[in-house]
């Protein structure tokens, strides 16, 4: 059956889909922003020791970046709490929430590891220690999330063209 209605339905479809894709993307960004640069203040950078020295980029761009990460985000979740989404934003959450929280991890363990500090950066150390296996088991978690919704929207489907 090819109508306006399934036209309406792939659009729909797609611009949820992006959504959910710009709020995964503009989480970390958003996150490396609001973090900001992470160094001790009472001397000057080049007299700092880095586990990894961060990407020589102008806070200007930094700013313009996060700014727009914001932007993107809230227009995405509005999107996605629009009445017409909500049953699909809440079978997504569970594949959505746990890529989000591992790309704020990501963002926080980078300025974590980028960190000016005098001597060891001990919790750069730990941060990728621990904080990489819990990025890795959330993205897991994901993929499983997201399996599990996609045979559960196929099983959806075929019970509903069984019934016609």
């Amino acid at each position: 059956m090819t109508g306006s209605s399934d036209t309406l339905y792939v659009v729909r479809g797609r611009w949820f889909f992006v959504s959910i894709a710009a709020v995964v993307v503009a989480a970390p960004l958003l996150a490396w922003w609001l973090i900001g640069p992470l160094r001790e203040n009472n001397r000057p950078a080049s007299d700092l020791d880095y586990y990894v020295r961060a990407p020589d980029v102008p806070g200007w761009l930094v700013a313009t970046i996060g700014t727009a990460a914001l932007v993107v985000a809230v227009a995405a979740i509005l999107n996605l709490a629009r009445p017409i989404n909500r049953r699909r934003s809440r079978s997504s959450l569970p594949f959505m929430m746990p890529l989000v929280i591992a790309g704020v991890l990501i963002a926080g363990i980078g300025r974590l590891i980028t960190a000016g500090s005098e001597g060891a950066n001990i919790g750069g150390g730990l941060a990728v220690l621990f904080g990489l296996p819990v990025v890795a088991i959330l993205v897991g978690v994901a993929i499983v999330a997201a399996v599990r919704a996609a045979r559960r929207e196929r099983a959806e489907r075929s019970a509903r063209t069984n019934a016609r």
